[in-house]
């Protein structure tokens, strides 16, 4: 169904005539003694896309007019750059560890404790328009009229609360217009038609300037003829730091994966010139969906003011992660790195923030959750992670405050995990899973902003070292993210079974990357563990990208077999797919197969996202030598996928013979 902006706003019963209701609600006392509260998140936007943040590249005014009322964090780091974990975090105030949700993919337990549940608790009107991307239908929330997924730029379907909430990706009503433009629309009626007199808290989702880059009429051919700044780092060799040096699609602009720019890819084989290339298609597309998301601040901005709220409205502007812009040769996020650390935050409140102040203390995202909860007169649970910036605000920062960051991303996305710490002068990153499950980089960000030298085997920092590990490994005891609190990770598993260490034939080669550790991984007797964060970390499985499995397995002799089981992953957010259908066929001889019935059953892995896929096959003849096992690729990523048309992967571990 598509209905036009009009039709929708009449159909809810939001018109012109309640435009004189904000002055009402103005004067009432409650809202006078307790500030609304508009939290406006951008997606994918860059600090250093943004004027009043130094950005060279493009000019942001109604942002900007922002930060000129009020104060703009220089130091605001997020826990994990990835969209919908940094969402989960604001909601609960907590690191992803804790809040379950450590990857794009998983579905958000809406019946854990959130900072909307308890303002309506403290007697709030709560509201959020657009981008959810969490799954689970919104809890917390009077109203909700959310995009389903990522959403599309234009006519987009909203899922609004009170109808049937099939799933999190798909259905809804679309609404005529353009994206960003229809979400401001629905939050300047929502404010016009709120329906009481209680201060609100309205959390305003932008899909921009997340890809795809499509943007409106007006800023359709911004920056036609102009060329882009190219940033000092565009070119970096990635010298002494082997982990973004092996990055490839998800990361590095050479090889970005976006359909859009998929012709930049295929026109130039030279790298440096195709790198070149992509970075001016690339900004100018996100940079003009950037112009747009500024004109719709603006536009909201002076709905606020007009309407008599301002003095008594906290609006907050920030994004849910940093971004590369040609940094590093990167576009993306996910990695540790400062652009895609570091966030916008812009908070304005006339009764406690000095216009046009700015604030170097270290800040993060879990930082949010308190912060609303503190300014609403309520109570703030012990177990958020998170503390109040309320004293910063106010210009005073507390004897006791942070003096190093946390982050933690969980691999995916051909990206690698990654947790480490952030001081004033130092960033230490560790990379559990990659190479020698040991791999680390320092940097010093006094003499090396741009962080290009990993001094990390520099003896001359070896004391540093020592003591930034230190405080790793006490901040990840802290905040419960940590070996000794959390139990081993190591969780493999030895089994005895008919075929181990028998010898297997592929009729498709692995992937070099995904070997599986061994000549005969497959029968290798070691059954590697399920969890979705480190089941790569233990070279086990083995893996096929856009090849079937065809594995035939010698017995070396005939024996009586009962079962066959067979284990696959899935991990969709990361281009892992279960086999779409499996054949396990058995000979005595090696030239006869005989298929066997096949059943499936799962197993669900940590968060929900990973499932381990066991095939099992009951034989019922007495004897049997060789055992194939044909598991069918579905070759390539389906259209909603991120890599859609892009090779799928398939993996396996052990093939067990009872």
């Amino acid at each position: 169904m598509k209905t036009t902006r009009r039709d929708f706003l009449k159909k809810i019963g939001i018109g012109t005539a309640s435009s004189s209701l904000p002055l009402l609600f103005a004067s009432c006392g409650e809202s006078k003694a307790r500030p609304n509260m508009i939290f406006i998140m951008s997606d994918d936007h860059a600090a250093h896309a943004i004027g009043c943040y130094g950005s060279g590249i493009n000019r942001t005014p109604n942002i900007d007019r922002l930060a000129g009322d009020g104060m703009r964090f220089k130091s605001m780091m997020v826990t994990n750059s990835i969209c919908a974990p940094s969402r989960a975090t604001l909601l609960t105030g907590k690191f992803n560890h804790e809040n379950g949700f450590l990857q794009n993919g998983y579905s958000f337990d809406g019946e854990q404790q959130t900072f909307p549940k308890l303002l309506q608790q403290a007697g709030y009107e709560t509201a959020i328009i657009g981008k959810w991307h969490l799954k689970s239908e919104p809890t917390g929330f009077d109203y909700f009229n959310v995009i389903p997924g990522h959403g599309r730029f234009f006519d987009c379907p909203f899922k609004e609360k009170g109808k049937t909430w099939r799933d999190g990706v798909s259905g809804g009503e679309e609404i005529e217009g353009y994206l960003t433009d229809v979400i401001t629309d629905l939050s300047i009626d929502w404010i016009e038609k709120r329906p009481s007199n209680k201060p609100f808290c309205l959390m305003v989702h932008h899909k921009a300037p997340h890809e795809p880059h499509h943007p409106d009429a007006k800023h359709a051919r911004m920056y036609e003829d102009v060329e882009i700044p190219e940033p000092p780092t565009l070119h970096d060799g990635w010298d002494t730091r082997l982990a973004a040096a092996k990055a490839t699609g998800y990361s590095k602009m050479a090889d970005c994966n976006y359909p859009k720019y998929s012709n930049v890819v295929e026109k130039h084989t030279d790298r440096e010139t195709r790198t070149k290339e992509m970075y001016q298609a690339y900004m100018k597309g996100y940079l003009r969906l950037v112009a747009s998301l500024d004109d719709n601040v603006g536009r909201l901005l002076d709905h606020v003011d007009s309407s008599g709220l301002k003095e008594n409205t906290i609006v907050v502007y920030t994004s849910d992660n940093g971004f590369f812009l040609g940094d590093h040769g990167f576009y993306n996020k996910m990695w540790m790195y400062e652009q895609s650390l570091h966030a916008p935050l812009i908070v304005r409140y006339p009764k406690e923030i000095t216009p046009g102040s700015t604030n170097d203390d270290m800040v993060q995202n879990i930082d949010f959750a308190p912060t609303l909860l503190d300014y609403a007169g309520a109570r703030i649970p012990g177990d958020m992670q998170g503390r109040s910036i309320r004293p910063l605000l106010g210009g005073r920062t507390p004897a006791d405050w942070r003096k190093k960051v946390y982050y933690h991303y969980y691999e995916g996305y051909d990206i690698p995990e990654q947790y480490g710490v952030r001081t004033k002068t130092h960033k230490l990153i560790c990379y559990p899973g990659f190479e020698n499950r040991r791999y680390m980089e320092l940097f010093d960000l006094t003499k090396d902003p741009m962080e290009l030298k990993n001094v990390h085997a520099d003896p001359a920092y070896s004391r540093i070292v020592r003591e930034l590990e230190d405080d790793l490994k006490n901040l990840r005891v802290q905040y419960g993210d940590s070996d000794v609190t959390r139990g081993p990770k190591e969780k493999l598993r030895q089994i005895d079974h008919l075929a181990r260490g028998c010898p297997v034939s592929l009729k498709h080669p692995p992937s070099p990357k995904y070997g599986g550790g061994g000549p005969s991984p497959l029968t290798d007797g070691i059954v590697n563990n399920i969890s979705p964060r480190w089941a790569f970390y233990y070279d086990r499985w083995m893996g096929f990208e856009g090849d079937d499995l065809d594995a035939t397995i010698d017995l070396e002799k005939p024996v009586k077999v009962d079962r066959i089981t067979a284990r696959f992953l899935q991990k969709l957010d990361s281009w892992i797919f279960p086999p779409t259908d499996v054949r396990i066929q058995v000979s005595s001889e090696g030239s006869r197969y005989a298929d066997i019935d096949v059943s499936s059953r799962v197993e669900r892995a940590e968060g929900g996202v990973a499932f381990l896929h066991l095939l099992e096959g009951v034989v019922e003849k007495e004897r049997v030598r060789y055992i194939r096992v044909l598991a069918r690729n579905r070759a390539v990523c389906p259209d909603w996928h991120p890599g859609a048309g892009k090779r799928a992967w398939l993996f396996v571990d052990e093939i067990i013979v009872e």
